[in-house]
């Protein structure tokens, strides 16, 4: 829904609005952002340690999930970075201390997105705390697809889905 020229979502965050939707029979609606990715300050998991989402290279091997849910190495094979103007993205905080900064419709691990959560669902083994959406500072959001099935990778120590899989 368009209000005051931000996207509102079901759980009341405003959303950046991309601008409104000028086609018949749905002036006033909202289009939808296309950020799906993770802030510059973001490390992924790798055998060798946690790396820099800018860092990564197609190749690069890092830890994902396979179908069964358990952790194994695979290459990227997909890495992207948008430009980012006058974007917005989640501040998410969990319980045990995790914190990642990700575009409020960036998928979770769970078929979720990352705007979709709310103070006290769990999420990855641990209870939300808060998901504040606040400006980005950076100029540019990553992403990137790890082979195998799933698409999951961990950002900050918390699992995520792959824009590119879903």
């Amino acid at each position: 829904m368009l209000q005051n020229g931000n996207c509102v979502a079901s759980n009341d965050n405003a959303l950046p609005c991309c601008g409104p939707i000028s086609r018949p029979g749905q002036e006033g609606s909202c289009r939808e952002c296309g950020y799906r990715c993770l802030s510059f300050d973001s490390k992924i998991a790798t055998p060798i340690g946690d790396v820099a989402v800018t860092n990564l290279r197609v190749g690069d091997i890092i830890w994902t999930v396979d179908i069964a849910g358990n952790r194994i190495v695979r290459p990227v094979i997909k890495v992207s970075h948008t430009t980012a103007i006058n974007h917005h993205i989640i501040h998410l905080i969990l319980a045990d201390n995790r914190t990642l900064n990700v575009s409020a419709l960036h998928p979770t691990a769970d078929g979720r997105t990352v705007g979709d959560l709310k103070t006290g669902d769990m999420y990855d083994g641990s209870v939300v705390r808060s998901a504040v959406l606040q400006p980005y500072k950076g100029s540019a959001t990553y992403d990137i697809l790890p082979a195998g099935e799933t698409g999951y990778y961990w950002a900050n120590s918390i699992l995520m889905g792959s824009t590119f899989k879903r």
